[in-house]
C-alpha cells in the first residue's frame, strides 16, 4: 500500500471520529466511529459507514472483515450488512484481490445503492453498486494516489464520490467524480488553499445541489481550515465558511435537508484544548457556527 493511501486512511479516520450525521432521503453516506469493531466468524472487522434505504425502513452498513494478513483498517474482505427493519443480515459484496478498504455508503432506493473506498492490494479506486439484487463492481476512474472517502446518489443517473489525489507537486487536491447513470467521470474542482486540499464528506439533495465539505491545509503557517464546496448543476464552486481562529479545523460530515437547511461537522483545535466539536449550518443564504454544548 501506497504512504499516500495510509497518509489519506489515517486522516479519515481521525476526522470521521468527531461526528458525522445520517443523511435523510437524500442519501449521502455517514461515517461512524471506525475504532468500535465488532467479531465476525472469529476475525477482527470494522464498520465505517452507514446510510438508509429511502422509502424503507432499512439501512445499508459497510466495512472489512480483516484476516492474519491483512490488519485493520488498511483492508480485508469487504463487509456489507442490511438492516430489514428487525434484524441485520450479512449480504455477500465483491472484495477485489482479497483485499478491500471501504469508506462510504449512499441509497437512493432499495434497488439503487453505492459504496466506495479503494481496492487495498492495488489502490485503484472501488465503486461497488447495489442492483435490488447484487453487490457488483463497477469500472471507474482510479490511480495510486487517490482516496475515495464520501458518496452520495439521488437516482439511479446521479451519484458523486469525493475526496482526494496527489499532485505531482506532491500536494493533495480535492478529488470530484460524478456518476451519469453509464460511467463514472472526474469533474473540475477548487483547491483554494494553497497547500492541500481534501474532501471527506458529500451530501445531495438534487441534480443541482450537491455540497462537499472537508479541510484545506495551508503548508506555509501549517494550520487547516475548512472547505465548503457547492454544485449548482453547472460547476462547483467554493462557500465561505466561518473563520475559527484555532491550530487546526477539519470538516467531516455534511447532511442535508432542503436548499435552505444543511449541517456540517468536524472539529477544531487549539493550544489548550485539543479535538472540539465543530457543527456549522447553512440556512439558505450563509454558513454559521452553531453552539455546540
Amino acid at each position: 500500500m501506497s504512504q499516500r493511501r495510509i497518509l489519506a486512511q489515517t486522516v479519515l479516520l481521525i476526522a470521521i471520529a468527531t461526528a458525522s450525521a445520517v443523511v435523510p432521503a437524500a442519501g449521502a453516506s455517514a461515517g461512524v466511529r471506525p475504532h468500535a469493531a465488532s467479531r465476525i466468524a472469529g476475525t477482527a472487522a470494522k464498520l465505517s459507514a452507514v446510510t438508509v434505504i429511502p422509502g424503507t425502513t432499512g439501512a445499508w452498513a459497510i466495512g472489512e472483515t480483516c484476516g492474519p494478513s491483512a490488519a485493520c483498517p488498511y483492508g480485508g474482505p469487504s463487509l456489507v450488512l442490511r438492516w430489514s427493519g428487525a434484524r441485520w443480515s450479512k449480504v455477500k459484496a465483491p472484495s477485489p484481490g482479497g483485499q478491500v478498504a471501504i469508506t462510504a455508503v449512499a441509497s437512493s432506493s432499495r434497488s439503487d445503492a453505492w459504496a466506495v473506498g479503494s481496492d487495498a492490494g492495488s489502490d485503484p479506486n472501488l465503486f461497488l453498486h447495489w442492483n435490488g439484487t447484487t453487490w457488483r463492481r463497477v469500472t471507474g476512474p482510479g490511480e495510486d494516489g487517490e482516496a475515495l472517502t464520501g458518496v452520495a446518489v439521488t437516482s439511479r443517473a446521479n451519484a458523486w464520490a469525493v475526496g482526494s489525489y496527489q499532485a505531482p507537486s506532491l500536494s493533495l487536491r480535492t478529488l470530484v467524480l460524478h456518476w451519469n447513470g453509464h460511467a463514472w467521470k472526474k469533474v473540475a474542482s477548487p483547491d483554494p488553499v494553497p497547500g492541500n486540499d481534501v474532501l471527506l464528506g458529500v451530501a445531495a439533495i438534487s441534480a443541482t445541489d450537491v455540497w462537499a465539505v472537508g479541510y484545506g491545509l495551508n503548508t506555509s503557517t501549517a494550520l487547516s481550515r475548512t472547505l465548503i464546496l457547492h454544485w449548482n448543476g453547472r460547476a462547483w464552486t467554493t462557500i465561505a465558511s466561518p473563520a475559527v481562529a484555532t491550530l487546526e479545523t477539519q470538516l467531516a460530515g455534511v447532511a442535508v435537508v432542503s436548499r435552505s437547511n444543511a449541517w456540517a461537522v468536524g472539529q477544531h483545535d487549539d493550544s489548550s484544548d485539543f479535538a472540539n466539536p465543530l457543527i456549522l449550518h447553512w440556512n439558505g443564504r450563509s454558513w454559521a457556527r452553531a453552539t455546540v454544548p
